[in-house]
């Protein structure tokens, strides 16, 4: 017959667990016990304390107390409860044999005991209970206890406070009864050992069971109970069962010791003795030491497993019960789906860390978690999780109502507000387990909370994204580090109470180049890329079109044929020489745009595109700087997402300035660039030009904006599923932080605006996508060449489904509108691939799979359109007179012309 398995029944109370002894969890505990008292009784000596003379130089002292050991909320009081029950039933399976030999009396509690009361008294009185109604002779009894009866008035807490009274001052009474009376309390241990055991002649036992549950946390009787142990209760016909931790055994013996020694041998001890040699402290261990051997020996030392070491005794095999309709559950498996549930982590068959973590916390904590596990509605169930550990959180200055307000702002605030104050805010962003043990727990809860937003609130993830994971992803940085710094950078951010998204994504910005000095200003800076204000023919030509020695003023012609091919930027001047600009001369608002005029002047309603991936800010000194930023584009897609409809776009743009980092006001910045450029706009020539076809423009708009309104309500239809797990979210910031910083350290004096944002968006649409999708194989990043990103794509595409966060941001009508639309690479020198196509293949093995699953959407995906870069006129020429235009798919060949920061870079490419 094999063992029977362990059951957990949460659908039992503690009380019906109690009238079911064969409910214990800690059998093997119970087994040790059994195995202890067996040998206690088969060690029970022939003789009997009423057979020793009172001249006899010695007896019998045995110490035999067992100590359930544990901390609090291990389980140490049930387990008592339970053994004395088992140890008092005849007909108990596995304790019966000895249950006959054994009478069990109460529990002893000593915080219920009065303060002058002794706990020999508390335990003849159990004794007397006991043996009031049984049949037999109580001769032998009544003598007992008369014997008994004179040494008690020496125990302390008993009679007077003198121990022998004040007739000790007559001579006469002191020959006659006062050394009677000494001599009783003498033998006082002897005629205990014989009351016993004639209380035990009666009741036909071999031995009374006497427990004591929480001896240590009392420290009005503790000590006295121990040496009440120690002096008087060594019969080996009792079975003392003492229940506590033994650290705070230490410390009840240490107080009582420290008091023994005396405040004055305390002070000057370690003046005498000198530290070289064994000093008080030393010395009160080793008697604290060789007390607790005597007292409660290391072999009666049982201690409560915590529920990790029960399922490995039990080699996982352990179930739960949960309700008496439900039936049974392998503990392990049920416990870790539900983690993975609560977290929205993806299914597998992995244990848990979480709950392998929280298995080793003490029985009462772990069976509270299972408890809330057990919970049916998720949200509740959050919640239930974070009451169990609501001490835990206080301690650690966390707020537990997360969830119980419903407001995921108030959520990402406490969390990052909690995160900035751990050295190791970044490693914590994982969501892991830490080693520390409350770490861990408010870890997890934090996640469970962060979990309910990432589930409930459209646009979640980039909301979190933004608000919290990727500004502690920074604090790797070494210029972050400090806890001040820190606090600095959140209160930076969280100026409002739900800040957008995009003023974020500027801040961020801010944040990261708040360090950098002028003349030394990076152009690709994590996620932007910093435009420049000032600039000159001279400079400006050989940085956009690698023309040199630029002496004389050239036509648009002219540049066309000094530039050599592979150049990115000769589509531009080519299109402008095409639309009839040859005879232009190359100069700014042709041959290359500020952002201030690209913005103002040339694109129209497409300009509330362009002004959504542009933001302006101070630097220390005071400086106005414009930057775009691939970061601000995912910033809108997250504030698209949280807001039920799109409305004007314009809304979604940061337009005042960003303040430098460690200012506290943001300016309105109306001042316009300062340009270095000549106007020669008088001299061109001007005839023949045709009005700009500006009703063709507006319906590419409409066509445009209607693409990104069906995008919008496909994508808000399944918020749940676009859910991605808080260490998920984690990574995704760790990763997009590692590779634009990478990217940073890759762009070369060639690369120009439009390149750079393109691989800026490249990067963190692939970090999303290989983790959301779990792709396998090495770390690599599109630097260079989108050949890593088109290569994942191509993974998803062979058939493992891209997560839905992947699909609607891969999908966004606005990415297209920036991303380079004839990006292709070479594949083993012979066939190219284009970075539209790939996508394309992906996210239409994306919609069959979705299909074979019969998931139906209200708003159907239309990538055909959504991946269709827009027509948009960018007009050129000189402002007062511009009605020519170049008609572009996207902004990338015009942004490539926008002037960036060139300081000395690499010019390898």
């Amino acid at each position: 017959m094999g063992e029977q398995k362990l059951v957990i029944d949460l659908s039992k109370s503690e009380m019906e667990r109690l009238k079911n002894p064969s409910d214990i969890l800690q059998k093997d505990a119970f087994s040790r016990l059994t195995n202890l008292i067996q040998h206690q009784l088969g060690s029970i000596p022939k003789e009997s304390f009423a057979d020793f003379k009172e001249t006899e130089l010695s007896y019998p002292r045995t110490h035999n107390a067992a100590l359930i050991e544990g901390g609090r909320g291990s389980g140490k009081t049930t387990f008592l409860l339970t053994a004395l029950q088992r140890l008092n039933n005849a007909n108990d399976e596995e304790a019966g044999l000895i249950a006959q030999q054994l009478h069990v009396l109460p529990m002893i509690d000593p915080t219920l005991i009065e303060t002058k009361e002794n706990i020999i008294i508390v335990i003849l009185s159990m004794i007397e209970a006991a043996t009031a109604h049984a049949p037999g002779n109580y001769d032998q009894l009544d003598k007992a206890k008369q014997a008994l009866a004179e040494g008690l008035g020496l125990l302390d807490g008993i009679g007077s406070n003198s121990a022998y009274g004040s007739e000790w001052e007559d001579a006469n009474w002191v020959m006659s009864r006062g050394l009677n009376k000494a001599m009783k309390g003498r033998l006082f241990e002897r005629k205990l050992g014989a009351y016993i055991e004639a209380a035990l002649r009666l009741l036909k036992k071999e031995a009374f069971v006497v427990a004591f549950d929480d001896v240590d946390t009392n420290f009005a009787h503790g000590h006295a109970i121990l040496e009440t142990i120690r002096k008087y209760l060594t019969s080996p016909r009792l079975v003392l069962l003492l229940s506590g931790d033994l650290d705070l055994y230490g410390r009840l013996l240490r107080r009582g010791i420290y008091d023994t020694f005396g405040d004055k041998v305390l002070k000057q001890d370690p003046d005498i003795i000198g530290g070289d040699k064994q000093n008080v402290a030393n010395a009160v261990l080793e008697l604290e030491e060789q007390y607790l051997l005597k007292v409660v020996p290391p072999q009666n030392r049982i201690s409560m497993l915590p529920l990790g070491g029960i399922i490995q005794s039990k080699h996982d095999d352990v179930q739960i019960v949960l309700n008496a309709s439900n039936g049974t559950h392998d503990l392990k498996p049920w416990a870790s789906g539900k983690v993975r549930e609560l977290l929205a982590e993806d299914k597998n068959n992995r244990h848990h860390p979480f709950f392998d973590f929280v298995a080793m916390e003490h029985l009462r904590l772990v069976i509270s978690y299972l408890r809330a596990l057990a919970v049916e509605n998720k949200q509740q169930r959050r919640k239930a999780v974070l009451t169990v550990f609501e001490a835990r959180l206080r301690t650690m200055r966390v707020p537990t109502d997360l969830i119980d307000k419903g407001n995921y702002d108030y959520t990402l605030r406490e969390i990052f507000n909690w995160l900035i104050r751990q050295k190791d805010a970044p490693d914590l962003l994982r969501f892991g387990v830490p080693a520390d043990r409350t770490k861990a727990i408010v870890v997890h809860c934090l996640a469970l909370a962060l979990s309910q937003g990432l589930e409930a609130r459209h646009g979640g993830v980039l909301q979190a994204l933004f608000a919290l994971a990727l500004p502690i992803a920074m604090m790797r940085r070494p210029a972050l580090s400090d806890e001040t710094t820190r606090e600095a950078v959140f209160g930076f951010l969280w100026t409002q109470s739900s800040p957008p998204l995009p003023e974020l994504a500027a801040r961020i910005g801010s944040i990261d180049r708040f360090q950098q000095k002028i003349g030394k200003i990076p152009a690709s800076s994590f996620g932007s890329v910093g435009l420049a204000s000032q600039f000159q023919r001279e400079s400006i030509l050989p940085r956009i079109y690698g023309v040199k020695d630029v002496k004389a003023k050239l036509t648009v012609d002219e540049l066309v044929k000094k530039t050599n091919n592979g150049v990115v930027t000769l589509d531009w001047i080519t299109k402008v020489s095409d639309a009839g600009g040859a005879s232009l001369q190359a100069r700014n608002g042709v041959g290359w745009f500020s952002i201030d005029d690209l913005q103002e002047e040339r694109c129209e309603k497409f300009s509330d595109v362009l002004n959504l991936v542009v933001y302006k800010r101070f630097s220390a000194r005071g400086e106005a700087f414009r930057s775009i930023s691939a970061l601000s584009l995912f910033a809108v897609i997250g504030n698209l997402l949280m807001s039920s409809e799109i409305g004007d776009l314009a809304a979604h743009s940061v337009t005042s300035t960003v303040p430098a980092f460690g200012s506290s006001t943001a300016t309105d910045d109306n001042e316009q660039l300062a340009e270095e450029d000549d106007d020669e706009s008088n001299s061109e020539e001007t005839e023949g030009d045709e009005d700009a076809p500006s009703t063709e423009q507006s319906e590419a708009f409409e066509s445009f904006n209607a693409n990104l309104q069906n995008w919008h309500a496909f994508s808000r239809e399944h918020t749940g599923t676009v859910a991605v797990s808080p260490s998920m979210l984690g990574s995704i910031a760790a990763r997009i932080h590692d590779d634009l910083m990478g990217l940073d350290e890759n762009v070369t004096s060639v690369w120009k605006s439009g390149e750079i944002l393109h691989r800026q968006i490249t990067n963190i649409l692939h970090g999303i996508l290989v983790l959301t999708s779990n792709l396998p194989g090495r770390k690599e990043s599109p630097k260079d060449t989108d050949r890593p990103f088109v290569e994942a794509l191509g993974q998803v595409a062979a058939g493992k489904a891209p997560h839905l966060l992947a699909v609607i941001l891969l999908s966004c009508p606005l990415v297209w509108a920036f991303l380079n639309p004839k990006e292709e690479f070479k594949r083993s020198g012979i066939s190219s691939v284009k970075l539209k196509d790939a996508a394309m293949h992906a996210l239409k093995n994306w919609e069959s799979t979705t299909a074979e699953k019969a998931i139906e959407f209200k708003c159907p995906p239309d990538f055909d359109r959504w991946l269709s870069p827009p027509k948009i006129q960018i007009k050129f020429g000189p402002k007062s007179i511009t009605k020519r235009f170049v008609e572009l798919e996207g902004f990338y060949d015009v942004l490539n012309v926008v002037p960036r920061y060139a300081h000395e870079e690499k010019s390898k490419k």
